[in-house]
């Protein structure tokens, strides 16, 4: 069994611009809330299969995830970029919606929030050649 994840982690910011102020331009400076989307799989650790292992890629890179625990309701793993030698370890709680809600925290990037979805796709998901029954599909309005 592997799992998607796709998700957010939301960083408190400032943003520098210039912008008029009745014909005058200025400078300014204003509290931002940046978001970045991330993407990736994970599956078990092909070493120990108690284990699970992923990667991941967003805007600043591609990583590498160990997870730490996985269960119902508790989701946690360490995020470790290829190209940094910081770690970035997240927690996450889920929700009825079936969202998972949580923190993270590195030295390199303080502390933020994120949002995430799990999805459950089989191993043939990552087989080109696998034949997928067939669904009848209905016209989208």
């Amino acid at each position: 069994m592997l799992y998607l994840i796709q998700g957010f982690f939301f960083q408190e910011g400032s943003q520098l611009g210039i912008g008029d102020d009745d014909g005058d331009l200025r400078v300014f400076i204003r509290d931002a809330m940046l978001y970045t989307m991330f993407s990736g799989i994970i599956g078990p650790d092909p070493g120990n299969p108690e284990k699970f292992i992923g990667s991941m890629t967003d805007r600043y890179g591609e990583s590498q995830l160990k997870v730490t625990l996985l269960d119902a309701d508790i989701f946690s793993f360490t995020k470790i970029y290829a190209r940094r030698d910081d770690s970035i370890y997240y927690g996450f709680e889920k929700y009825p919606n079936g969202i998972w809600v949580g923190k993270y925290h590195g030295k390199m990037v303080g502390v933020g929030k994120a949002h995430c979805v799990l999805t459950i796709v089989p191993k043939t998901f990552l087989e080109p050649n696998v034949v997928w029954p067939k669904k009848e599909f209905t016209e989208l309005v």
